[in-house]
């Protein structure tokens, strides 16, 4: 699905300390690139929760995070958002445009490159990494529950708008334990029917039966008929809740009667009717607040190129601090040494050798900050903690 959105959307700012940032690496030799969103929250020492937000097929991680509104939401909530950008490939169900491999047969390691993604932004900003989460419209709900089932042991929990899961993704589900689950879909989806499209996607209730049959949870849902605050938006809402699951974790449908291929709460799409009754955005931060990993898989600091092998531990003392740092070199000989703002701007390079060097930031304002060692066999990449 590709979203037509109107230019005013793309240019949307936030004032205060808010940022909207760019980034990239190369993975499985392809350069991959992202938007991360900072909320005003955003300080040395608070770790933040994260979510990825997931595009469309044929869309791109800008119009995701225009049509979501995600970063206003997030902003007010305190999350960090980060939306990937897909690449553009040929898929198993015959179109092609930009896409994350939920069982498209794009042979793209998405599953990898996310899972990276995390450890970098985890190298370069504060996370908690038991707040991981992921959500995303139509493919990127199909590439939500991917990561619920392959990347269980870094992902909280997941909300997918208008997706489902793949026969290949439903057949080979696996995930270490159980995965809260929050699902919106209308039934009068033309593009991802709510019974499905044999074989190539489950139907909506086979989606849902298995998740909450892998959480364990009680046989019957918590129905709600949600008010149909407007009427005239052709549509109307009702909410299962299965609560009480296992691991205290919950699966949650929210059922758009006669809702097209849309988001709930955002701008109309010419892709059926969008309920205005209930607004996804902040209905998935507020499941997602509920949610925390158990026992998340530990972050690997990733560096710029490659680090040298073998040699001593890269120490940094006092991290956070207040100004002075002490730092013990992992190898003798030349080195440049680079502190460079969270957007990529270096802010100092400075040539040093030996064992250990002192480096002084008192001259820069709290924040972020990476420290880059370059060697002629390799780098390295640290983030630094200014109080």
């Amino acid at each position: 699905m590709r979203l037509l959105l109107p230019c005013l959307f793309l240019f949307v700012g936030f004032s205060g300390f808010a940022q909207n940032l760019t980034g990239g690496f190369t993975y499985d030799g392809e350069a991959r690139t992202y938007n991360v969103f900072l909320p005003e929250a955003y300080a040395p020492g608070v770790s933040l929760p994260l979510v990825i937000n997931l595009h469309g097929f044929g869309s791109d991680a800008g119009e995701q995070r225009s049509y979501s509104g995600m970063n206003l939401v997030a902003d007010t909530a305190g999350y960090l958002v980060v939306y990937p950008q897909g690449l553009n490939r040929q898929t198993s169900f015959g179109g092609s445009g930009n896409s994350w491999n939920a069982g498209f047969g794009t042979e793209v390691d998405d599953v990898g490159f996310l899972s990276e993604l995390i450890d970098r932004l985890w190298t370069t900003y504060d996370i908690d990494l038991s707040r991981v989460y992921a959500t995303g419209m139509s493919n990127g709900g199909y590439m939500s529950y991917e990561l619920a089932c392959s990347l269980s042991d870094r992902i909280a929990a997941i909300a997918s708008v208008t997706g489902s899961m793949t026969l290949e993704t439903f057949s080979d589900c696996a995930p270490e334990r159980p995965v809260p689950v929050l699902q919106f879909h209308g039934t009068a989806d033309l593009v991802v029917p709510y019974n499905g499209i044999p074989p190539f996607s489950r139907p909506l209730e086979e989606v849902i039966d298995y998740w909450t049959t892998h959480n364990a949870c009680p046989a019957a849902a918590d129905t709600i008929e949600v008010a149909d605050s407007n009427p005239n938006d052709g549509s109307t809402v009702t909410h299962y809740v299965y609560s009480d699951c296992a691991a205290a974790t919950a699966v949650e449908f929210y059922k758009i009667n006669g809702g097209g291929h849309t988001w709930p709460g955002a701008f109309p799409l010419p892709f059926g009717s969008t309920n205005q009754d209930i607004r996804a955005t902040p209905l998935i931060l507020e499941f997602f607040g509920r949610h925390t990993h158990p026992a998340p898989r530990a972050g690997t600091t990733l560096t710029a190129t490659r680090e040298p092998a073998g040699l001593r531990p890269l120490a940094i003392t006092p991290n956070p601090t207040d100004g002075p740092l002490q730092l013990t070199l992992p190898q003798d000989g030349p080195v440049t040494l680079e502190v460079l703002a969270t957007t990529g701007r270096r802010l100092l390079t400075a040539r040093r050798s030996g064992a250990s060097t002192l480096l002084d930031l008192s001259a820069y304002p709290p924040g972020i900050y990476l420290l880059r060692l370059r060697y002629p066999n390799g780098s390295y990449l640290r983030r630094l903690v200014r109080q």
